[in-house]
Parts: structure tokens; C-alpha cells; sequence
């Protein structure tokens, strides 16, 4: 086989978008007479050999050592035990060592054998007692049971610690008569920040962006820009932040497609960004449809509030469509071995990766291919491109032939830390969402008391605050300010690291 003939696909040539693009903000389609559509289908689980194939992230596998691997991201707790329960059952006394840090209105869980069985909030504390009343309980707590205490600012806390695919949300309580300016939720909101710049969510697709203006104990106010033509927002509306502070650190930046039409042989796509946040026109963004890889887009050229890009045809397993997400891919990502690379064409024992130039990947270079988080194949580049590369398939000593690749293999330049590690799933939820108990895996290790946790489902995350673990079942709070629906059984629950 000649490998120099072995093409990726059609292409665009490398230019500017022109000037003259449709002035207009994208339009969300109507679907079977509602104003917004539901996100389109999942890619295929299960494609043929031929169309990429589907697979869970290189961190579901068992948890190495904690002892080899960076930091926790954690929040101060207190440890206490329940010291009495008055006459009317209606207020419960908790004893904390003398180091606590207690203060008014702090969240308290109290749980037995690892499950939550109340929660409430503090009314009265001293130096290391503290008094509330139950908001919910599953079972009326007794002396002796363990309780935890948490700072009255978690959401805060955790704003620059959590991961990027979680946020902070809140709620518009109501919007001026011209749509210029909305007020926010203060209960879920004393997280934010003036100059804070968040986006109004319905029915999971971004229609305006608001940028906080005043943040104080009664209301939040903010002005509103619209990013859709028909829809604007209105009381009820959820909003989060644009980008997380994570996000904006390591730029892994992320925001969803709202218009996606033809452009020749690829597509041009449109997604709410702002050059500021640290993108730059020929940044790759992988697009994803319910955490499925559905392809990967160039950035070509911004134009606020969007940012305009074009779905390469070559590396696509389906056409990108409005309410895909799109994740910015950065250099150091690929070189650490965090960003998931993507074999799309194999011919004997040759491949393409959708890697090149463009992301440092050098001639001689060696990648791993993974399948569910465990390498089985050695590659070794041998043609880079601007967009892709070329590499050779090891044969290992004493194997007859490459292994039995296909196209879609996640590929990486190493094997990553476990800066992302899966532990277990949500069993149960309780308490209106805020409490949440984990079933460990049995490799797992269990997370420290205060660590961050990732709760993910194929569609959303959610950060939440691991509190207590007894006979592999994890306690968990979710604050007000972290979730945007109620967390569901069954997510996947992933422990962070920096």
C-alpha cells in the first residue's frame, strides 16, 4: 500500500470567513409546534466496524493509587456527632471538636451506616456546638449519629475547584418590559461576581447572554443580549455561567452549537463565544452529541457574540446539528494525553488521526490507542499534516498481524493521569436533590470527606461535595447553586484531581 496516497477527505481551503455573513442571530427550530427543539439523537452505541465506535472515557477503569496522583480538589467540613434531640423532635444539638469553624445558616447532614438521614440548617452555635432544625429527615436522628457540618459559602468555595464540564446556576425571577436587563435569583445566586457573564438556558439551548451588573443580599441584576432571534427570556429561565473557572484556566472552554448549514462539502457551525474568554481562530473544538463524539470543527473567525466554525467533513461520524456541545481542544491537552484523540480512516496497518501540525504532534512520535480505558494497540507517526497524521500500527514481538483496529479508537499521546477517575454510581437522592448516596465500585477507593465529585449522565454534571463513607456507600451533598435539575440514580461519579 502506498501510505502517501492515503487522503483524509474533502476539505475547505484554509481562509477567512467573508465579510458578508448572514447578519442575523441564529433561529432555533420549531419542532412539531414547539418553540424548541429537543437536542438531536444520541450517535449509534454500537456502529459497524466501518463508522467510529462508541466508547467510555479512559477513566473508567480501576483507580490507581492515591498515593501517584495530584492533589484532591477539596472544602473544609466539620465533623461532629449528634449530642441531643429536644422534647417536640424539632431541634437537633450537634457536638463539634473545638477546631470547627461554625457560623449561622450552615447545610448539617446527619448520617447513619454512610446513608443521609437528616439535614437541616444551623439557627444557634457556640465555640464548638450548633443547633437546627430538620428541613427533611428519613429517619429522626439520635445521640451518638454522625454529623456534618458545611461552610455557609460552599458554592463559592467550590467555584474556582469545580470541573469544566460542571457549572453554577441560578434562576431569572423576572425581566424588565424592553428584555435589556433581568434580575436573578439572590438564594442561588451568592456565588456570582459582577462583570460575571452567564448564559439563559431553555430547554437546554443557550438564547441570551447576561452579564451581572450588580451582585447584592436582596438581588442580582444583570443586562441581557440576545443570541436567538425567537426566543427571549422570561421568569423561570435557568442561567449558568458561560465558562467555569476551571474552564478559563486551563482553557478548556466549552459552549454549544446553535446554527450548523452546509458549507461545500463541510459545514459551517455557530456557537455563542467570546474571543476574550482566550480562543483564537484555528483553535480545534471536538463536537459531541449526549458525550457521543460527533466530529471536530475549526474555528475560523468570531462574530459577536458567536464565534463561526467549520465541522471538517473528513473527521466527522455524523453532521454536527444545533444543541451539540463543542469542547476547545487545546495543545497542552494532546501532549499531556488528556485530550482524546480520533483514528478515522485504517487501511492495513496504517491509520489516521485527527491530530497534526496544529497540535505539536511530530514525525516519530509515539500514540496509545484505548478501549474502555485500557491501551491495546502502539502507534508510531509517520506523516504529519496540518489537520491529521499518519501513523504506522505496532506489531508487537510474536503477533502475526496490527491489531484489530477501527475507526473512532480513542488515541492518545500517553496514557493521562488519573486526574479523572471513576468511583462508583448514585444510587439513591434525597432531600429535594441536595443529598445523594453513592455505590462505590469495588476497585474504588473511597473519597476523602470534603473532596469534589463529578456526577455525570450522558447529557449534564453536576459537582457536588463528598461527606461520609461507611461499608462502600458514599454520602454526597449537591448545592442549590451546582445542579440544574435534580440529580438522577445511576450517574456516573467521577473524583477529580488538580
Amino acid at each position: 500500500m502506498n501510505k502517501h496516497r492515503l487522503h483524509p477527505g474533502p476539505r475547505v481551503p484554509r481562509c477567512a470567513i467573508a465579510a458578508m455573513l448572514v447578519a442575523t442571530a441564529p433561529m432555533l427550530p420549531a419542532a412539531s409546534g414547539q418553540l424548541l427543539p429537543e437536542p438531536p439523537p444520541a450517535a449509534q452505541p454500537s456502529p459497524p466496524a466501518s463508522q467510529p465506535a462508541s466508547s467510555r472515557p479512559a477513566d473508567s477503569s480501576a483507580s490507581p493509587d492515591p498515593a501517584d496522583l495530584p492533589p484532591l480538589y477539596t472544602v473544609p467540613i466539620s465533623a461532629g456527632s449528634v449530642s441531643s434531640v429536644d422534647e417536640s423532635r424539632r431541634i437537633i444539638s450537634v457536638r463539634f471538636d473545638g477546631s470547627a469553624d461554625l457560623e449561622l445558616h450552615q447545610p448539617i447532614v446527619v448520617t447513619a451506616s454512610g446513608a443521609p438521614i437528616s439535614l437541616g440548617e444551623s439557627f444557634a452555635h457556640t465555640r464548638d456546638r450548633a443547633a437546627f432544625r430538620p428541613t427533611w429527615s428519613d429517619v429522626m436522628p439520635s445521640a451518638g449519629l454522625r454529623a456534618i457540618a458545611l461552610p455557609v459559602d460552599l458554592a463559592a468555595r467550590m467555584r474556582p475547584i469545580l470541573p469544566e464540564s460542571c457549572s453554577l446556576w441560578t434562576r431569572v425571577i423576572d425581566v424588565e418590559s424592553d428584555h435589556r436587563r433581568c434580575r436573578l435569583d439572590p438564594r442561588i445566586a451568592a456565588s456570582l461576581r459582577p462583570h460575571d457573564a452567564l448564559v439563559i438556558v431553555r430547554a437546554g439551548f443557550p438564547i441570551a447572554r447576561a452579564d451581572v451588573v450588580e451582585v447584592l443580599a436582596d438581588a442580582v441584576t444583570a443586562d441581557l443580549s440576545p443570541l436567538v432571534a425567537n426566543a427571549t427570556p422570561r421568569a423561570g429561565d435557568l442561567g449558568r455561567l458561560e465558562q467555569t473557572d476551571t474552564a478559563r484556566r486551563t482553557g478548556r472552554l466549552r459552549s454549544r452549537i446553535l446554527k450548523a448549514a452546509p458549507r461545500g462539502a463541510e459545514q459551517e457551525v455557530w456557537f455563542p463565544l467570546r474571543e476574550s474568554d482566550g480562543a483564537a481562530p484555528g483553535d480545534r473544538w471536538e463536537i459531541r452529541r449526549k458525550g457521543e463524539y460527533v466530529g471536530l470543527a475549526e474555528l475560523r473567525a468570531f462574530r459577536p457574540p458567536f464565534a463561526i466554525g467549520t465541522a471538517l467533513a473528513a473527521f466527522a461520524r455524523t453532521p454536527a446539528a444545533p444543541g451539540d456541545d463543542v469542547i476547545r481542544r487545546t495543545r497542552q491537552d494532546v501532549a499531556s494525553g488528556e485530550a482524546a484523540l480520533r483514528i478515522f480512516r485504517i487501511e492495513d496497518d496504517y491509520c489516521l488521526v485527527n491530530a497534526g501540525e496544529s497540535d505539536d504532534i511530530l514525525r516519530g512520535q509515539s500514540l496509545v490507542v484505548l478501549r474502555e480505558g485500557k491501551p491495546i494497540a502502539t502507534l508510531t507517526v509517520t506523516t504529519v499534516k496540518v489537520d491529521y497524521c499518519g501513523a504506522a500500527i505496532h506489531v508487537d514481538p510474536g503477533q502475526e498481524r496490527a491489531p484489530d483496529l477501527r475507526v473512532g479508537e480513542i488515541v492518545r499521546s500517553r496514557i493521562p493521569v488519573g486526574r479523572a477517575v471513576a468511583i462508583g454510581r448514585t444510587t439513591n437522592v434525597r432531600a429535594d436533590g441536595r443529598l445523594v448516596t453513592i455505590a462505590l465500585d469495588d476497585a474504588a477507593h473511597a473519597p476523602p470527606d470534603g473532596s469534589v465529585v463529578e456526577l455525570a449522565s450522558a447529557t449534564r454534571a453536576i459537582g457536588a461535595v463528598a461527606l461520609t463513607t461507611s461499608d462502600r456507600t458514599t454520602t454526597a451533598y449537591v448545592p442549590p447553586e451546582c445542579a440544574d435539575a435534580d440529580v438522577e440514580t445511576g450517574m456516573i461519579v467521577r473524583l477529580r484531581r488538580r
